[in-house]
C-alpha cells in the first residue's frame, strides 16, 4: 500500500504547485482517518484523496483539450465552471490513463466537489476530507472537524450548507448535484432528528434478539435519575458472545447516523454502550449476576417489549 501511494505522489507531483500537492497529501490522510472511523475502505480513501485535484491547476484549455481526448461528456455547469471542470475530467483521467477501475473511487474524486444524492460513504468522505483537511485554515473549519467527529452526515450537511451559501451570495450557480445532495441530507437529518429514544431502543432489540441475547431486560429510569431515560441489560453466553452482540448493536446503528456518546466502557466481561437517552450494558452471565445492577435500580419501571 506504501509503495502504491508513493507512486501517485510522484504521478501527481507534475501536475500541482507545491501548495495544492501538500493539499492532497493532506486529504489523502483525513480520508483515511474518516474511512476507518465510519466503514469506508481505507486504502481506497487514501488514493482518492491522493488523486482528487490531479487536474486541478489545468487551464480551461487544457480541460477541454483533455475532455475531447478522453471523451468526457459535460453538462452546461461544468463546461463553464472551471472549479467543477476538474473534478470530471480528474475522474475520467484516473481511469483512463492511470488504469484505476475501482467505480467507487472514480465517484468519490468525480463528485468531490458537488456531491450528489446517494453517494457512498467513500464519496462522503472524500467530500469532507477536502474540507477539512489539516492545511486548511477558513473560519469555521474547527467546528467542521469537531462535526466530523460526531457524525459524517453532520458535517457533510454542515458542507453542503456552506457550499450553497457561499456560491448564492457570490451569485454563482449552483450544480443540481448539489442541491440533490443538500435535500437529500436535509431529508435525511430531520427523520434522524425526530427519532425517539424508543427507536434506538427497537433497534436494539431487533440485534440482540437476532444474536439470540439472553435475558435481555429494560428499565426506565428517567423519573429518578439523569444519567439516561433507560437502561438495557442482556447477557452472553461467553465473552466473544458478549464483543459479538457489541459490535453488532454499534454496527447496526452506525447505519442509521447514531454514535455512541463516548468511548465505550469494556472489559472481556462487561460492555456499556452510551447512547445518550438509551445505555446498552452486556454481560456474561456470571458478570451479571456479580454487580446485580438491576437489582441496584428495583424502584424503576421495567419496560414490557
Amino acid at each position: 500500500m506504501k509503495g502504491k501511494i508513493f507512486m501517485y505522489e510522484e504521478i501527481i507531483k507534475p501536475f500541482l504547485s507545491e501548495k495544492r500537492f501538500k493539499h492532497s497529501i493532506n486529504v489523502s490522510k483525513s480520508a483515511e482517518q474518516l474511512a476507518i472511523k465510519y466503514g469506508a475502505d481505507p486504502e481506497k480513501a487514501k488514493i482518492a484523496g491522493m488523486l482528487h485535484d490531479i487536474m486541478k491547476e489545468m487551464t480551461p484549455e487544457e480541460h477541454k483539450r483533455l475532455a475531447r481526448e478522453l471523451d468526457v461528456k459535460l453538462d452546461e455547469f461544468e463546461l463553464n465552471t472551471k472549479k467543477l471542470l476538474h473534478a470530471v475530467i480528474g475522474s475520467k483521467y484516473i481511469e483512463k490513463v492511470l488504469g484505476i477501475n475501482d467505480s467507487d473511487i472514480l465517484n468519490a474524486v468525480r463528485y468531490h466537489t458537488t456531491g450528489r444524492a446517494g453517494m457512498s460513504v467513500l464519496e462522503k468522505v472524500v467530500f469532507v476530507a477536502d474540507f477539512i483537511s489539516e492545511d486548511r485554515d477558513f473560519k469555521g473549519v474547527e467546528e467542521l472537524r469537531k462535526l466530523a467527529e460526531k457524525g459524517l452526515d453532520d458535517v457533510l450537511m454542515a458542507g453542503l450548507k456552506d457550499t450553497i451559501k457561499m456560491l448564492a451570495d457570490d451569485e454563482k450557480p449552483i450544480h443540481p448535484n448539489t442541491f440533490n445532495a443538500y435535500n437529500e441530507m436535509a431529508f435525511k437529518v430531520k427523520n434522524r432528528k425526530s427519532k425517539n429514544p424508543k427507536f434506538v431502543l427497537n433497534k436494539i432489540y431487533e440485534v440482540l434478539d437476532k444474536k439470540k441475547a439472553i435475558n435481555v431486560n429494560t428499565i426506565c429510569i428517567k423519573d429518578v435519575s439523569t444519567l439516561a431515560d433507560y437502561f438495557i441489560f442482556a447477557g452472553g453466553t461467553s465473552t466473544t458472545h458478549v464483543k459479538a452482540l457489541a459490535d453488532e448493536v454499534k454496527f447496526r446503528l452506525k447505519e442509521e447516523g447514531i454514535l455512541p456518546n463516548r468511548k465505550e466502557d469494556s472489559s472481556d466481561y462487561w460492555i456499556l454502550l452510551d447512547y445518550g437517552d438509551v445505555i446498552v450494558h452486556i454481560f456474561t452471565e456470571e458478570t451479571r449476576k456479580l454487580y446485580n445492577l438491576e437489582g441496584l435500580w428495583d424502584n424503576t419501571r421495567k419496560i414490557e417489549r
